[in-house]
């Protein structure tokens, strides 16, 4: 055989197994995000029993056809509909009305009705309570937010009166005023009789329009909860990292109403086609009938599962859990700690025994560890440079108003694949001067210290630590353990063997970040990635060798091109709208007015409002106390408005030194409702119609939204702790723009739609002091 054959033949080898390493990865990677999709929607003649998206679908139809936001005409012919819908299924449902408050620097307010029903079990220990949303913002009409929820809710009614009794009960709840704080879910809690008798919650959401019914929250103690989910039959998409992260974030749905009263839950949503989270592609069309057969499967197992369930002790302590392939695989939160000290004592033996055998140099395992640590750094960086300079080009064009951006899949692939680059690159040069396996020992040291980080700290998350470096420091052992480790370590059944929970549990992961996070929290994800990479370099170093340019090379290129179609896409359309937002202001104190928009520049729509726009804080340019928040405005003409009417029914001084004065409040405008400021910080409390709420905020002025739900005259009471007098600043809100004289606008181009906060609103206010 020839010298020439001789260096031929391993090239060609090891190119086919760099190749297939890439293959193979990129199956695993599949692999997953396919068991993670929704099932396919079961059409209008499954059996009765059964959910049916198809038959559910019907109810979006008719509750989404126009916004209908509390208060609003439209959120009153919902509530009707559902209140027959539940009596044509023989239920006998009720109204529950009451006033909740809920926020911080500028809480809302509003008197809201739910929509309640019970179907009776043969012989109930508690109650199952499935509750969604019915009311929706007033930029959007809801379909997916909370329609498909509430249409999971109605089918699941419908599929259990046709199958077998249950012995629990289940009680069918439908929240108004969730967009505004949860108010319906207070009024619930605070005051339903039934709320007693509830054992376990099932909320449905939404932030999105697509994907997989999500189970991302649940109750403190969830051990019990989860070991129902894994047994219910469902098609589970789920895991505790994302319930740790969930519980750390400072967002709210209903289901945290009750978790603050201690009741057990879990909380289900969808995520995909995050653009049109809030906006008028709310809409019927974009409903996927998957996700809605999802989030029903959830629904209706569950219900089944929990029917015949003792539900007078739903708690146990945490346990960790995820999904694979149809299954919940689950352990309690208690085993997390002892399993990752164990598989930190065998990744010391085998470093150990690798330094024993002198296999290993723990001078180099140090330095490398640095170089894992240098490699993170400079990812990042290079990561977060490229994408604040693409955001500055053409992606900040195409943020959709509630968060979500168009294209946001092309940077977050751009992302890992301009982090394998880097990281190939790196690593492939350190390697050259500390060995395969010193870097290798850093990378599975840096993992054991995030592991025993993440058990403490974050025991939810810890399981994508521990089981990935469970096998990888087991297949290192076996290999320090032949003559030739580097090469055993490059076997194939070992390359395969630690690739596939690595790929799995990241992938999992990333796919759920990517989905429910914004572009700038997925830079700092990359960290992940870099990590995972550090797991697999044997598998790196085998493509490596195959050719030391083609992997970092065909990854940078992916790079590039993901990067070229998305600023040739970067454009709004009809199709694919983006934000912007207009109101009118004026202030009848001083007779000023200025256009306002909170959107954060002007474009050709807006430009005929503010042709030149100043930018101001919210406490300059209205009158709510924001100081911290800033909107554009531009001089406008007064129009001919009148301000809201206050009338002072009774002023009180008590003995004490506090003073209380009771007023009643009218718009004239017939408003869909009222802003209400008072700037005195002596005020401790107010009250409409009679119920009362203190301030939540002591660095601010109150500020306080009061959403109208009648023409009648809403009563206000105000109790200072000082007998001076108290000034009020009232402004009513009514959802159009005034007519100006001899001056017309343009409508709004079908490449924008309406963003929150006042669009196309007039706000007119007016100062009072009793």
């Amino acid at each position: 055989m020839s010298k020439l054959d001789i260096r031929i033949q391993p090239t060609r080898g090891y190119r086919v197994r760099g190749f297939g390493i890439l293959i193979v990865l990129l199956l695993i990677v599949g692999l997953t995000l396919w068991q993670a999709t929704p099932p396919s929607p079961k059409p209008v003649d499954a059996p009765a029993t059964d959910f049916s998206a198809e038959r559910a679908f019907k109810t979006i139809e008719d509750i989404a056809q126009r916004p209908h936001p509390t208060g609003s005409a439209e959120n009153t012919r919902v509530r009707q509909y559902l209140i027959d819908q539940l009596k044509s299924m023989g239920l006998t449902p009720e109204t529950d009305s009451g006033i909740a408050y809920a926020g911080y620097n500028f809480p809302s307010a509003a008197s809201v009705t739910n929509v309640v029903a019970r179907l009776k079990g043969t012989d109930s220990s508690k109650a199952i309570l499935l509750m969604a949303h019915y009311d929706s913002v007033a930029t959007g009409p809801g379909a997916s937010d909370d329609g498909v929820g509430v249409a999971t809710e109605l089918e699941t009614l419908r599929a259990l009166i046709n199958g077998p009794p249950q012995k629990n009960d289940v009680i069918f709840l439908f929240t108004d005023g969730e967009e505004l704080g949860s108010l319906g879910a207070q009024v619930f809690w605070n005051q339903h009789p039934w709320a007693q008798d509830v054992g376990v919650v099932l909320n449905f959401e939404a932030r999105g329009s697509s994907g997989a019914s999500l189970m991302f929250q649940t109750s403190e103690q969830n051990g019990w909860l989860i070991e129902q989910f894994a047994q219910s039959g469902t098609h589970p998409v789920s895991n505790s990292f994302m319930g740790d992260l969930y519980r750390r974030l400072p967002n709210d749905t209903d289901l945290t109403v009750s978790n603050e009263k201690q009741f057990s839950g879990m909380n289900f949503a969808f995520g995909g086609n995050w653009p049109a989270y809030h906006t008028v592609m709310d809409n019927v069309e974009n409903v996927n009938l998957a996700t809605l057969q999802h989030h029903g499967e959830n629904a209706l197992k569950l219900v089944e599962q929990l029917g015949n369930a003792d539900l007078t002790n739903t708690k146990a302590p945490d346990a960790s859990y995820f999904n694979m392939f149809g299954l919940l695989v689950h352990y309690p939160q208690s085993w997390v700690v002892p399993i990752a000290a164990m598989v930190a004592l065998l990744f010391v033996a085998v470093l150990l025994f690798g330094l024993g055998k002198s296999c290993l140099s723990m001078k180099k395992i140090s330095i490398g560890l640095l170089v894992q640590l240098l490699v993170i750094i400079v990812t990042l960086v290079v990561v977060f440079g490229l994408w604040k300079a693409v955001e500055a080009l053409w992606a900040g064009n195409m943020y959709a108003p509630a968060g979500g951006m168009y294209d946001q899949i092309l940077y977050e692939i751009a992302f890992v694949t301009l982090t394998l680059a880097i990281t190939v690159l790196l690593m492939n040069h350190f390697q050259k001067r500390l060995g395969l396996l010193n870097m290798l020992g850093s990378g599975l040291l840096l993992w054991t210290l995030l592991m025993l980080t993440a058990s403490v700290f974050f025991p939810g998350g810890s399981y994508m630590f521990t089981w990935p470096l469970l096998i990888s420091v087991i297949a290192f052992g076996f290999a320090l353990n032949r003559n030739d480790p580097e090469a055993a370590i490059k076997q194939p059944v070992s390359l395969l063997v630690t690739m596939l929970p690595v790929v799995f549990f990241l992938t999992s992961i990333l796919s759920l970040i990517y989905i429910f996070m914004p572009v700038m929290i997925n830079v700092y994800a990359m960290v992940l990635v870099v990590l995972g990479l550090q797991l697999l370099l044997p598998q790196l170093s085998v493509c490596v060798d195959s050719g030391k340019w083609w992997l970092p090379s065909t990854a940078a290129l992916t790079t590039a091109v993901l990067l070229i179609i998305s600023a040739f896409t970067a454009h709004p359309s009809s199709e694919r709208p983006v934000g912007n937002n207009i109101s009118y202001y004026l202030n009848t104190d001083t007779n000023q007015s200025v256009w306002v928009s909170w959107s954060d520049h002007t474009d050709k729509y807006l430009e005929q409002f503010l042709p030149n726009p100043q930018k101001q804080t919210v406490d300059q340019a209205l009158p709510i106390g924001l100081p911290h928040m800033k909107v554009l405005t531009d001089t406008a003409p007064a129009a001919p408005l009148p301000a809201p009417d206050v009338q002072l029914q009774e002023a009180q001084e008590g003995m004490d030194g506090k003073r209380k004065i009771s007023l009643m409040v009218t718009s004239k405008r017939q408003g869909s409702k009222f802003l209400f400021q008072i700037p005195d910080p002596s005020v401790e409390q107010i009250a409409f119609n009679g119920t009362s709420f203190r301030r939540t905020n002591y660095t601010l002025p109150w500020n306080i939204e009061y959403y109208l739900t009648s023409d009648s005259p809403l009563a206000l009471e105000v109790t200072s702790n000082s007998t001076n007098k108290i000034k009020v600043i009232v402004s009513d809100v009514k959802d159009d723009l005034p007519v100006i004289p001899e001056q017309s606008f343009m409508p709004r181009p079908e490449i924008f739609m309406p963003e929150m906060f006042y669009d196309q609103s007039t706000i007119v206010s007016k100062t009072f002091e009793f």
